[in-house]
């Protein structure tokens, strides 16, 4: 158990340097490895709040500090809500209550989040800016939506298309071929007539020969 003490002792002073030197996300990493390995170390829980406040500070919604964050509220938090919180934290924020590392910075920061919150017209505002935040991203997500929707219903009608005209030539043979099927047979039809002819022609020509030489078989037939 005492070799836990010490680790966690040792992680917190990290995640002080590291928050001096404002790495707050690393500040944060330590303080919380310290919190596994000892809950009870002494000041450990001061320490956190403050780094809680810086990192919802950080937190940028529309370019501005996440005021809301700073307190762990939302921006639906009632009046009644939000000055009980204040109070709390300012508790234990306070400079004069709290010696842990950056206890100063952290109360300068949740009065300039009160500041604002506190008065109806400077929150009415602040909201304001949040809420043009919201409505830019969730145009931007609409749009972005439907051009999506109108490309996959563009790709799928091309891809319909081609598969009609697919299945439609499946059974067709190109026009190519059929011009040169009917080409093909009109050629055998005259070749097959002149054979007739010259066949007819030869059997009368033979048929006339065999007269003239043989007329008195010609008369006999008659």
């Amino acid at each position: 158990m005492e070799c836990n003490k010490d680790e966690a002792f040792r992680a917190k002073a990290i995640a002080e340097k590291k928050l001096i030197r404002g790495d707050i996300k690393g500040a944060k990493k330590f303080a919380s490895k310290a919190q596994r390995m000892f809950p009870k170390l002494d000041g450990l829980s001061q320490f956190l709040a403050i780094i809680d406040v810086y990192v919802a500070h950080e937190n940028k919604i529309n370019g501005h500090s996440d005021y809301y964050g700073i307190f762990g509220l939302d921006r639906f938090a009632d009046e009644q809500t939000l000055k009980k919180q204040y109070k709390r934290m300012a508790l234990s924020l306070h400079p004069d209550k709290n010696r842990a590392v950056g206890a100063d910075g952290a109360f300068k920061i949740m009065s300039e989040a009160w500041c604002v919150l506190s008065d109806k017209g400077k929150r009415s505002a602040y909201n304001s800016k949040l809420e043009i935040k919201a409505s830019k991203q969730t145009t931007y997500t609409v749009k972005t939506q439907s051009v999506r929707r109108t490309q996959r219903q563009t790709q799928g009608t091309g891809t319909n298309a081609q598969s009609t005209t697919a299945r439609d030539g499946e059974g067709k043979k190109p026009k190519s071929e059929t011009s040169s099927e009917g080409s093909f047979w009109s050629w055998r039809r005259v070749v097959k007539y002149k054979e007739l002819s010259l066949s007819l022609f030869l059997f009368a020509s033979l048929l006339t020969f065999c007269i003239s030489s043989n007329p008195g078989k010609k008369i006999m037939a008659q």
